[in-house]
């Protein structure tokens, strides 16, 4: 009786492991999209691959209501064979009901692209922006505003020294968050860039907060950042202050419009 229970307690402990190591490969391996046959992604799913995935898919043509993206990917779905003239639509995020987008139970191909220049990069790194007309300036917070201005001081390092993360509103672009105060943003305020803490659930915030990256208007080897929530405006320096502006045509705007993304200011101040 006691080896009897002794062997069902080993079963029963590696069926457990098993079922956690399962899991932990799930999470850490996710799929880059995944369609499921019913909305908010209820019932049958499929995981799909990087590429063009070509029907007849496994799930099933004709049945997916919802789709799930992950971070640094698109898809196109095809409502018929790619050039075919059906109907498509592109994705960027998590669509609960393809019902709303007119999409239901018409998928029978899916392209899955991998989204260049991504806003999340690995690890979330601590970064400086550094001017590329000033190259002694660094972008820095200071009672909440926006500079352009070159670091002496810890303080000064620490205040220039951002966390890059995914977009707040779109994550395959890019936000930048305070290393010395946590929950708080670069953001657009009107035509001025500040540092604002972030409020919970409010998406106007994370436009404002959001930036797409762009290549450096004046050295393709570094970048401009437009803000998403008014596009075609830039984030920019004017005497050395920060602003979100539309180009005038200039190249001095152009200039003041380029950063350089550098190792960060703070150095072993910041956390990883």
């Amino acid at each position: 009786m006691k080896k009897t229970t002794m062997n069902t307690i080993r079963n029963l402990t590696t069926l457990i492991a098993l079922s956690l190591a399962s899991s932990s490969y799930a999470q850490t391996n996710a799929a880059p999209a995944t369609i499921f046959e019913a909305i908010n992604f209820g019932g049958k799913s499929q995981a799909l691959v990087e590429g063009m995935n070509v029907g007849p898919l496994a799930l099933g043509n004709d049945v997916a209501s919802s789709v799930k993206v992950s971070q640094c990917f698109k898809v196109t779905l095809y409502g018929a064979g790619p050039g075919q003239n059906g109907p498509e639509l592109v994705l960027t995020a998590d669509d609960a009901s393809l019902m709303d987008d007119n999409f239901n139970d018409i998928l029978s191909n899916v392209l899955v692209e991998r989204v260049p220049n991504c806003g999340a990069a690995p690890g979330n790194p601590v970064v400086s922006l550094q001017s590329a007309n000033y190259r002694d300036r660094y972008v820095r917070h200071r009672n909440y505003q926006g500079y352009l201005e070159p670091v002496g001081s810890d303080l000064d390092r620490k205040d220039s020294s951002f966390r890059r993360v995914a977009g707040l509103a779109d994550r395959t672009q890019v936000s930048f968050e305070a290393t010395n105060f946590p929950g708080w943003f670069l953001a657009a305020d009107g035509d001025k860039a500040m540092l604002r803490q972030r409020p919970s659930g409010n998406q106007g915030f994370d436009r404002d907060a959001t930036f797409v990256i762009r290549g450096g208007l004046a050295d393709a080897a570094g970048m401009s950042l437009e803000s998403l929530a008014q596009s075609g405006k830039y984030l920019r320096h004017y005497q050395f202050g920060l602003f979100i502006q539309a180009p005038d045509g200039t190249k001095i705007f152009q200039q003041d419009a380029t950063f350089f993304q550098v190792a960060p200011n703070c150095g072993t101040q910041c956390a990883p």
